[in-house]
């Protein structure tokens, strides 16, 4: 992963809990996501406690690899949950990649961003 390079605003943004924060800072210091989404009142994830982060990286495969991958290799002092890519799933506890129903859209299924979610604290 690229080393921390640009600068990110302090505070909370997107509506994101303090443990969501240390994530979003840490990819968004590294990499140049143009959209970003937080907190949603309605989400099968835990988007709706601002726990879950979806970093949009659309036809940029290589940058949502590259996040998904960091991300994993500090899954421990982020805290993850779970990270979603491309169909796939990625969980601490069971620390493989494993493929994911259908859920009937590219961004349902998580082609077009990856999807990270943090424990509550």
């Amino acid at each position: 992963a690229p080393s921390a390079t640009r600068k990110v605003p302090g505070g909370s943004v997107l509506g994101l809990q303090p443990e969501a924060m240390v994530v979003y800072r840490a990819v968004m210091a590294r990499w140049d996501v143009k959209n970003v989404g937080g907190w949603r009142a309605h989400s099968r994830s835990v988007h709706q406690f601002g726990r879950a982060i979806d970093f949009m990286t659309y036809s940029n495969n290589a940058q949502g690899y590259a996040i998904r991958d960091f991300v994993v290799a500090h899954a421990k002092e982020f805290g993850i949950d779970h990270i979603i890519y491309r169909q796939h799933i990625w969980t601490p506890y069971k620390p493989v990649w494993r493929l994911m129903e259908d859920r009937g859209n590219p961004t349902d299924n998580h082609m077009d961003h990856v999807h990270v979610a943090v424990k509550d604290q």
